[in-house]
């Protein structure tokens, strides 16, 4: 006698992909089934299997980030900022103990801060190129602080170039004491670093999966006409979004260590796209051929 229940739970079982996604990330480069198992048997468009790469694929760059945002936070401002010796502000004038100019330096030996009374220094100029505060006698000018590991970018050198300089005068100010150790502590300044640093990694994914997304699907919809008209073979659109993101892994994963490394230009960028279109055949011929052997079966 025929089993209906049971000839449903064995389709069901059948029906169920058989590769977890962490799976998919390392037989991606190689498995024949991961990709027939992708096409056939996952559901959606890959959304989830594109974030849970990312989460893995940027743990490097993400740490590179966290810690040159932290030597940049720490050294490029807050110890600075801590350096600033005792200024008295009394009826809107600063009052400071030397009659020169007074210089703090950075890590690299930059003037980052300079206190002047004399008004020798009047404002900020290229003349010191990483200076963002500038302390004068009725007056003090601040710029954002500039970030020395994004200056090798031409586009981010023009950015840092052009920064906005603003200025702040002590009216309201009769009687006050300023000291940097003492205001790093107050504001809090460690705390916003910590948290600062929390942000940068889930930041840092976010940022990225949103552009791979809007990528992969314009890929997908180029990969869907390719899988036609190349290798005669149909794909629906969701099916060819999950292919090109399971597709995309060894392309990304070479994208992002190469990003770790420091080496970025629009030749890797080609050569990552390369990587992607190549798997992406693959992935088509063997979910071709795995349907070709279905028919003659």
């Amino acid at each position: 006698m025929f089993n209906r229940k049971k000839a449903t739970n064995n389709l069901a079982t059948f029906d169920l992909r058989r590769y977890k996604y962490w799976q998919a990330i390392f037989l991606s480069f190689y498995s024949r089934k991961l990709y027939i198992d992708v096409a056939k048997r996952w559901r959606g468009i890959g959304l989830t299997y594109c974030l849970t790469l990312l989460i893995f694929a940027c743990i490097p760059l993400g740490i590179k980030y966290m810690l040159n945002f932290e030597q940049y936070i720490w050294k490029d401002l807050i110890e600075p900022m801590s350096k600033i010796p005792e200024i008295i502000v009394e009826n809107g004038e600063v009052i400071f103990k030397q009659n020169k100019p007074y210089f703090i330096k950075n890590q690299k030996g930059n003037d980052v801060i300079i206190i002047d009374t004399t008004d020798q220094i009047k404002e900020i100029t290229d003349e010191y190129p990483d200076l963002f505060m500038l302390i004068r006698k009725k007056q003090y000018f601040f710029r954002d602080p500039r970030v020395e590991f994004l200056k090798d970018n031409e586009r981010n050198q023009e950015f840092y170039n052009k920064r906005e300089i603003f200025t702040y005068s002590y009216e309201g100010f009769k009687n006050e004491k300023f000291i940097g150790k003492e205001w790093v502590k107050e504001v809090g300044l460690n705390k916003v670093k910590n948290a600062i640093l929390i942000f940068v990694y889930p930041l840092l994914v976010s940022c990225i999966y949103g552009v791979l997304i809007t990528i992969m699907i314009v890929f997908a919809m180029m990969g869907q006409v390719a899988s036609i008209t190349i290798f005669k073979h149909k794909l629906k659109f969701t099916q060819a979004c999950r292919v090109m993101f399971v597709s995309s892994t060894f392309g990304t994963v070479i994208f992002l260590m190469l990003r770790t490394l420091g080496f970025h230009s629009m030749k890797i960028n080609f050569m990552c796209m390369i990587f992607i279109f190549i798997y992406f055949s693959y992935a088509i011929l063997c979910i071709r051929k795995d349907g070709r052997q279905l028919v003659h079966y």
